[in-house]
This record gives C-alpha cells, structure tokens and sequence, in this order.
C-alpha cells in the first residue's frame, strides 16, 4: 500500500503498509499498468522563489500487480496515444509547473489537490507522430523520461555519498534537458522562456 509520501518524482520510495487480500477493496484503489500515480497534495516551496513541484510516476505492468493506493495518491488513466513516459515528462517539467501554479492554481497557497478539474485544465501538446521533427523531440522526452526512472530507482539502493552526488546531477543534467524539449514542443520564444526560468528555481529535481 502506498500513500502520497512513498511518491517520489519518477519512481516510487518505500510503503505505507501490506495487506493480505484485495477482497472488499474499491477498484479506483488498484493500480493499472500505464497509469500516472501523482501525490494528491501539491507540494507549495516558497524558497527560493515560490512555485509548486508535482511528483508523480508511470507504473508498469510488473509493479502494478502488487500495488494499492491510498486516495492521497491520484491515478490518472492516459487515455491519449501519447506514451505516458511523454505525458509524465510533460508534468514535471518546469513549464507545466509553472502554467499550474499562476494559471490553475493561481498561485494560492492553501492545500492544493491535483484532482480531476486541475488535470482537465492542463494543455497537451498536439504531437504529429508521423512528423519526423515532431517525432525525434517526442522520442527524446519518453527515452530521457526512462532515463530518469533507471536513476531514481538506483538512487534509492546507493549507499555511498559520492555514488548518490553523481547520480543526483545527472538527474538534474536530464531534467533540464527534458525543460528544453518540452520548451521547444510549445513553441516558446527565447523571451517566454526567461520568464519563466526567472519565475521558477532552475535547480534541483
């Protein structure tokens, strides 16, 4: 069983507690392969600068056989033809946290709940698969988006500082790659981007 605090962004750190049957369970507790499981509560940071950080992860088929979740965790159900690795980079990108925040959330500061009326109201892209361009920076994101789940997973098994330091900024280094692709599939002008990047820490995971 896993609550909002066993999410981390891209993998999934820990349990909650077991149990012994799914009998007498809901079905919204199960998870589906595919699926996007994010924290229902959205983190507000005030420093450096205030901004909200969405954490959430693509569950697999192998995982998803042995997981429940608490309703601190929403599951979303991609129903597009886009990959949901895609759909997952999308939402932790620097962009799509800063879009939240000033125009869903409008930058409040009480708890905030990553439910179906906020997911409804966030744009995704319309991707021509069958467009070469379109298609190298779609790939890209999914491919760096896995990247970033091998990395998360190892983190969680690494001991050593200097191990954990390494793996941590190549965390960061894909990270801001995945900002650049996803700047660059909303057409975002170099001016757009400075905003944001001044409105948004530009560190971290």
């Amino acid at each position: 069983v896993i609550g909002g605090k066993q999410l981390q962004r891209f993998s999934i750190r820990g349990e909650k507690g077991y149990i012994k049957t799914y009998d007498d369970l809901p079905l919204n507790s199960r998870v589906k392969p595919g699926n996007i499981l994010v924290q229902n509560i959205i983190a507000h940071i005030a420093n450096p600068v205030d901004h909200i950080k969405l954490i959430g992860t693509v569950i697999e088929k192998g995982e998803a056989d042995d997981l429940i979740i608490l309703d601190t965790v929403n599951q979303l159900a991609n129903k597009s033809n886009y990959s949901s690795d895609f759909l997952l980079g999308i939402l932790h990108s620097r962009l799509m946290n800063w879009y939240i925040y000033r125009f869903i959330f409008a930058k409040a500061i009480r708890t905030m709940h990553f439910d179906g009326p906020v997911s409804d109201r966030i744009p995704i892209p319309e991707i021509k698969l069958e467009d070469n361009i379109f298609n190298e920076k779609y790939c890209k994101i999914v491919e760096l988006v896995k990247q970033n789940q091998l990395l998360h997973k190892k983190l969680t098994e690494m001991q050593l500082d200097h191990e954990r330091n390494v793996t941590q900024r190549q965390i960061v280094a894909i990270n801001q790659k995945i900002n650049e692709y996803v700047y660059d599939i909303y057409k975002l002008t170099a001016e757009e981007i400075k905003i944001i990047e001044t409105q948004y820490p530009t560190s971290g995971d």
